[in-house]
């Protein structure tokens, strides 16, 4: 409706409960369907003559490489963790499109241009380690990582059973029953805390959160592609193993706890708190509340061990908890807006007038709009700074050492220093220490179209490079070729190239160090929906599927 007619969807969620209250383009009929197919439909209904293509996906899937991203005049992200936010703005770079960076946390939110060469992009300034919100759909349905768990515990399964319910109805809407499977489980466990006087409570509601809830997760297929499936547990799988469900037993607080002993502290923390409930019908979070912290710590820690989490101490669960800030629609409605319009100007060759907008609500000022002008790009940056290429080959019979000669051979036009090591995320492949991977094949080094390597100078002054592996062209008569982004290509001046080699010296102390790092991974390194007006076309990223929430709604 603001002239974009071409748009292409990515969302590898399904629709919530939760979303229900700020997405207002689901119902309560479409729960349990993917939110990019919904959204395709209803935006068509709104205006028949646009083009809307949703994809069920991942963004960081292989087929997402940078020539597909290349097919689009603008990107606009709307994701809620810090890899994929990375990943999208390292292939826009790659692909040399501009992209709408957004974000919103509770009342505050942002967006701005990213622009290759032209502005900063998302690298350019350091990034938060540490996330401050969380989106619901991963905690409810796909937890990745220990803090999901922990905002589990204490938001929805502490707050439904001893706080205000109405203040968590985000997570729990108990309202109007419909077939839903997710609405059934969310009904059954009001229902169940309406018995919390029950003499067998803890083993209806242990059953309830951790067995059935988790058997219903277990049946959307859809969930668990690629994903680790959960394991159901029971009450009375471990009464045979615990000496005692009603005493609390002996641990540190900063020891990490076995599964048995979780239970135990879980059964015994749900008794003290059923029994304050008694005498105080609402009881708050506290993390100085000893009953509160243990029953959320060993909630945490069951639930972490259903879907194959490591568990941590209840100290470190004690600084986790607390972290949540809650999405806003009228927020998310605001940023949205503004992203819209910053799109336009790009699509219009007026990025020169695109500002970086801050959008608060409160405080002594009477203002909710911030401007500041878009900030040139950090020339330290080791993202937008680099060089990218294209990495065309048979992955399935060229070697690493073919590639690394080529490197070398064409290290002038590729990478500023002879010395280079070359990585897949934090996994090393090569470098003069570590030799081992030379002789085998891209593709059982797990290199395909899509993966991005980088070639890291072993001199820190000097930029690296990327190479991003795409499908080979059909024209291409090359084993291996590698062409700037851009389709400049680099001038071999031979056909199936056999690239000159040199001796690289090694240190036999330092190969094992490196056979580990490349196994591990535990190396340091950087880390790495379709509009139209006219013939632009613009990419909408809504995907949200990894770990490390940041600086963003929960969507």
């Amino acid at each position: 409706m603001s002239g974009f007619s071409n748009i292409t969807l990515i969302d590898l969620d399904t629709i919530e409960l939760s979303n229900l209250n700020r997405q207002f383009l689901f119902k309560k009929k479409h729960i349990g369907l993917p939110k990019a197919q919904v959204a395709a439909q209803a935006i068509h209904h709104m205006s028949s003559s646009s083009c809307i293509t949703p994809i069920v996906d991942n963004i960081k899937a292989s087929q997402f490489d940078a020539l597909w991203f290349e097919t689009f005049d603008i990107a606009i992200n709307a994701l809620d963790n810090l890899d994929a936010r990375r990943h999208v703005n390292l292939m826009c770079q790659a692909a040399k499109i501009p992209l709408i960076e957004t974000g919103t946390a509770g009342y505050v939110g942002q967006t701005t241009v990213i622009q290759n060469n032209l502005t900063e992009c998302f690298e350019c300034q350091p990034k938060p380690v540490e996330q401050k919100t969380f989106p619901v759909c991963t905690i409810r349905n796909t937890p990745s990582s220990m803090i999901h768990c922990v905002v589990w515990a204490k938001d929805y399964l502490f707050s439904q059973i001893f706080g205000d319910k109405s203040e968590n109805s985000q997570y729990l809407d108990s309202d109007d029953p419909d077939d839903s499977k997710m609405i059934k489980e969310a009904e059954n466990l009001s229902k169940l805390i309406e018995s919390i006087t029950d003499p067998n409570f803890q083993n209806l509601l242990f059953d309830s959160v951790f067995g059935y809830s988790i058997q219903v997760l277990l049946e959307l297929d859809k969930l668990w592609e690629s994903r680790q499936k959960p394991t159901c547990l029971y009450f009375d799988s471990f009464l045979q193993s615990v000496p005692s469900t009603t005493s609390t037993p002996t641990f540190d607080l900063k020891q990490i706890l076995d599964i048995n002993t979780c239970f135990q502290i879980w059964c015994s923390s749900l008794k003290a708190l059923v029994s304050r409930s008694q005498i105080t019908s609402l009881i708050s979070f506290d993390k100085d509340d000893s009953d509160a912290l243990q029953f959320v710590a060993s909630s945490a820690n069951i639930r972490a061990h259903i879907f194959g989490i490591p568990n941590e101490s209840i100290f470190q669960i004690k600084a986790m908890a607390g972290n949540i800030i809650p999405a806003i629609a009228t927020t998310n409605a605001i940023i949205a807006g503004i992203a819209v319009m910053q799109a336009i100007k790009v699509v219009s060759g007026n990025i020169a007038n695109c500002k970086t907008v801050y959008y608060t609500y409160g405080g002594n000022r009477p203002q909710y709009l911030y401007k500041e002008p878009l900030l040139k790009p950090n020339p330290d940056c080791s993202i937008c700074q680099a060089k990218y290429f294209l990495l065309s080959a048979d992955f399935s019979t060229v070697k690493l050492q073919d590639l690394v000669s080529f490197i070398q051979t064409y290290q002038h036009n590729i990478c500023s220093d002879e010395y280079f090591s070359l990585l897949e995320g934090n996994r090393i492949l090569y470098d003069p220490d570590f030799q081992d991977n030379l002789p085998k094949t891209l593709e059982s080094l797990n290199v395909f179209p899509g993966t991005i390597l980088s070639i890291t100078p072993e001199d820190d002054h000097q930029k690296g490079s990327f190479l991003c592996a795409v499908k080979r062209n059909g024209n291409v008569d090359q084993s291996l070729s590698i062409e700037l982004s851009g389709n400049s290509k680099l001038d071999t001046g031979s056909k199936n190239l056999v690239p000159q080699k040199r001796k690289i010296e090694t240190s036999p102390d330092a190969v094992e160090s490196k056979k580990a790092e490349s196994l591990n991974g535990t190396t340091s390194s950087t880390d790495q929906q379709t509009k139209s007006s006219g013939n632009k076309q613009l990419l909408i990223d809504l995907d949200s599927n990894e770990q490390n929430t940041v600086y963003l709604d929960d969507d």
